[in-house]
């Protein structure tokens, strides 16, 4: 099998991920948006630990210098930030003049880091099968074991932020198509777009951690009781730890 058909394949299923909320569709809305307390929480510590344990050192481990790292988590944070603050003030305006109430910036916060990382994912696995199927297969592996936590909890954050579920899963799985996007570029051009997605590493860390922050008061409601918050903390923690874990595990 070519290296072009190998990456092709495992950006098919990687990317399939992102459908993974698809299956709330099979079940009443109203049940869905019950879960979507637990969902954010899940999305929090998923989103962390992937900034944390993931994407930092998988910059690290590609000769980026730490304060190149830390300086692009700061820009991608920051830069959150202020498109955030862009976004409220325009959304605010349109919901003045139309008299309703639309969705929250943190679904584009949340479709722009997803993307990013995403992109960076594509880039990766089609230069790691351009190097042998062996390497291409372990990269491929490592990315899933990550994947499935933070795919369940970007479906959650897009809840969270006033989406049906139907486009939740929708917009979910179009951040698919940065993957596939990078992937043929790598392909066509080489792994040099590989390097090059390696500084976008630090940048999608920055803004995972500022999407954790945004919804991270979810988690710590007050308005909820004691038992549910304990709850939600420790669903957070799981959801760190499991990504910690499959980071490790890649």
């Amino acid at each position: 099998m070519s290296p072009a058909v190998a990456a092709s394949l495992a950006v098919v299923g990687v990317s399939a991920l992102s459908l993974l909320g698809m299956f709330a569709l099979l079940v009443d809305e109203s049940r869905v948006r019950r879960a979507v307390p637990l969902l954010t929480s899940l999305a929090a510590g998923a989103l962390v630990g992937g900034a944390v344990f993931d994407l930092v050192p998988e910059a690290v481990a590609r000769g980026m210098a730490r304060s190149s790292v830390i300086e692009g988590m700061v820009a991608g944070f920051l830069g959150f930030g202020a498109l955030e603050t862009t976004l409220r003030r325009r959304l605010a305006s349109a919901d003045h003049a139309h008299g309703s109430r639309r969705r929250q910036p943190i679904v584009t916060l949340n479709f722009i880091g997803d993307a990013l990382h995403n992109a960076a994912d594509g880039a990766m696995i089609a230069a790691a099968f351009l190097t042998s199927p062996a390497v291409g297969i372990v990269t491929t592996f490592a990315i899933v074991l990550h994947e499935v936590p933070r795919e369940l909890g970007s479906f959650g954050v897009f809840l969270h932020g006033g989406l049906t579920p139907r486009r939740a899963v929708w917009l979910n799985a179009l951040t698919g198509l940065a993957a596939w996007v990078t992937a043929l570029l790598t392909l066509v051009i080489g792994a040099r777009v590989a390097g090059a997605a390696t500084v976008v590493l630090p940048v999608a860390a920055g803004t995972f951690l500022y999407v954790a922050a945004s919804v991270a008061p979810v988690v710590i409601d007050r308005q909820t009781t004691t038992p549910q918050r304990l709850w939600r903390v420790a669903l957070a923690g799981a959801a760190l730890l499991a990504t910690a874990a499959a980071a490790r595990l890649g």
